[in-house]
């Protein structure tokens, strides 16, 4: 296609794509959110006694951190409550919850002890695996299929010097393609398409900066099926702080980075509390502020 049809055709769909998106705000409890934080704290210092009664008052309605409920139960476990460590798994896994990876299973420290009865450990393991393996089992195989070409070409022409075709260009052509599929199938998560679609659909997204309506209208559909387990929370996080900065909105979790010329490290753009951003960040499944600004200054700083 010439890239003066394809310019042309890119132009007239954003002008058909301008409706405007209303804005998307997460409602948390700051103050449970808080204590979440306390609590994981207190448990990393080895200070289980101190996390205890933090953990019984503090049981949060969505469980986007797949560590939180194991924690909770080993600190029931280290200061010898063995009974409510027990009950406090089974529940867990009652409710279908799982762990990221299978292999990493027995990796859990004291898994045995609070996983002692052979039902529960089958129930979490099952669960486990049925996450994991979902790219197998997911309702539009196809679909999937298309989200993964998709991705790799957006992984191709990402951050390279490539005259013929530009990573904007991509970026467009993916965004219309996306917004197809979801007109079709609503948003695509990991039911629909598996992890592995589930995460090209929010790349997607999440490089769709020259359309903010269209990374709104993303980031609402992305937002019901947060509640629903249907997405990967920590892709939700990096969204919704993308679509906060290019709003011109202070973002919540700090990823959105720039570069301090001085001192030639990133450091997060504006936030909405540098005090509490490592408790939104652990509420959703991310790693430290300072482990993720770390990275990003190994592997895009400059020296």
């Amino acid at each position: 296609m010439p890239k003066s049809i394809l310019f042309l055709f890119v132009i007239l769909y954003f002008i058909g794509n301008t409706k405007a998106q209303k804005n998307v705000n997460l409602k948390l409890n700051e103050k449970e959110i808080s204590a979440y934080w306390k609590a994981d704290s207190l448990f990393d210092l080895g200070e289980y006694k101190n996390a205890l009664p933090i953990y019984k008052e503090c049981n949060p309605k969505n469980q986007y951190n797949l560590n939180w409920t194991i924690k909770k139960s080993l600190c029931f476990l280290l200061v010898g409550d063995t009974s409510a460590a027990r009950d406090c798994f089974a529940t867990y896994v009652s409710h279908g919850g799982y762990y990221m990876y299978g292999d990493q299973i027995k990796q859990i420290p004291l898994y045995k002890e609070i996983a002692r009865d052979e039902k529960v450990r089958r129930e979490f393991e099952k669960n486990t695996y049925a996450f994991e393996h979902n790219d197998s089992t997911c309702l539009y195989p196809d679909v999937q299929k298309t989200l993964m070409k998709m991705r790799e070409l957006d992984q191709a022409y990402r951050g390279k010097d490539n005259p013929g075709i530009s990573s904007t260009s991509i970026d467009s052509l993916n965004q219309i393609k996306l917004d197809s599929l979801i007109s079709i199938y609503g948003w695509l998560g990991y039911k629909e398409v598996g992890k592995s679609g589930e995460n090209a659909s929010f790349l997607i997204a999440q490089h769709a900066d020259l359309n903010l309506s269209f990374q709104t209208k993303c980031l609402a559909l992305m937002k019901k099926e947060l509640a629903e387990g249907n997405i990967y929370p920590p892709n939700f996080a990096l969204l919704y702080d993308r679509v906060k900065v290019n709003s011109n909105e202070a973002q919540l979790f700090g990823s959105q980075v720039t570069l301090n010329e001085t001192t030639k490290l990133f450091k997060p753009k504006n936030t909405v509390s540098l005090e509490l951003v490592n408790a939104y960040r652990l509420y959703f499944g991310l790693e430290t502020i300072d482990s993720y600004l770390d990275f990003m200054n190994k592997r895009y700083g400059k020296e």
